[in-house]
This record gives C-alpha cells, structure tokens and sequence, in this order.
C-alpha cells in the first residue's frame, strides 16, 4: 500500500484523523466546484439545443463520483472506518495517475506545437501554457500524493489498532 508512513500526526499539528477530514473537505469543496462547472457547460449546451460533448457527461460523472467519495472520507475518517479510507486512497490514486498522464500529454502537445513552424506568432503564448500547465499538474500532484500518504496512514493505524476504533471522533471547542 503505502511506502511512506506518518505517525500520530498529519503535519505536526493535527493527528492523522483531523488531517484526513481536512482533506477530505478539500477534496469535497474542489470536486464541487468542478462538477458545478461541468453541470453549467452541460446546462449552457441543452440552452442552445446541443447535446453535451462527451467531455462534459464525462466531466459530470467523474466529479460527480469524486464528490460521494470525499463524503466517504469524511465519515470513515469521523467514524474510524478504514474501508470508506481505503475508497479514497484508491480513488486518489486514479485520479492522480490520471492527471499525471493528462499533464505529460498535454506538455508534450504543446510543446511539440511551441517547437514548429509559427505562422501566427504563438509559440511564446504555448510555452508559457505549457509551463503553467505543468505547474498546476505538479501542484496537484504533490498535494494528492500528500493527502494519499496522510489518508493511508489513517487507514493503517485504523486497521493495526482496533481499540480506537470503538469510538467515533469527537470535536471538542476550547
């Protein structure tokens, strides 16, 4: 599963629970935001009587499904319940095999469009797309890599130590 184990901590300032609810509603708020932008591309194509590209149903359905599996998180984090944990990492997993695969594709494309004949002008304007885009998918990339070592390092300690998982996670206000 994980190479990579943290113990007790998320980041040094929260445990491992707290750290995959933040996580988890992170996710949530992200896949929300981009699902509401695919349903509003879906929305503005049936106003103008044009069926939704594939990419928009498609678009719909993966945030849609990354929208219920952050959910999962944050009961099973709330819950000490290691196989809705266990959903997530797995979930993350392909989406950060996907994004990483997107990233390479898309770099790669533009790249090869930035290094040919430049009739218009727009090679400077795809290299900085590039860079950008590349940016952003490393940003991603690090930060989904991170929440998977957090969420599966959650799910561990739930599965070696069933004591804790008797009783449910509890908000205390100081």
């Amino acid at each position: 599963m994980c190479c990579i184990r943290l113990r007790a901590s998320c980041c040094g300032c929260c445990s491992l629970r707290t750290g995959s609810i933040v996580i988890g509603a992170l996710h949530l708020v992200l896949s929300f935001v981009t699902a509401g932008f695919y349903v509003y591309r879906w929305i503005q194509a049936m106003g103008n009587a044009v069926t939704p590209t594939e990419e928009v149903i498609v678009g719909v359905a993966v945030f849609g499904v990354s929208v219920l599996v952050a959910i999962l998180l944050i009961i099973g984090a709330t819950h000490n319940n290691p196989t809705l944990c266990l959903v997530w990492v797995i979930w993350a997993g392909l989406h950060l095999a996907l994004v990483t695969a997107l990233a390479i594709y898309a770099g790669v494309v533009t790249f090869a469009l930035s290094v040919g004949p430049d009739p218009v002008g727009l090679a400077e304007l795809l290299r900085f797309l590039t860079i950008a885009l590349l940016a952003v998918a490393g940003i991603i990339m690090v930060v989904l890599s991170y929440g998977i070592i957090v969420v599966c390092s959650l799910y561990r300690d739930l599965k070696e130590s069933p004591e804790v998982r008797s009783t449910p996670y509890e908000m205390t206000l100081v």
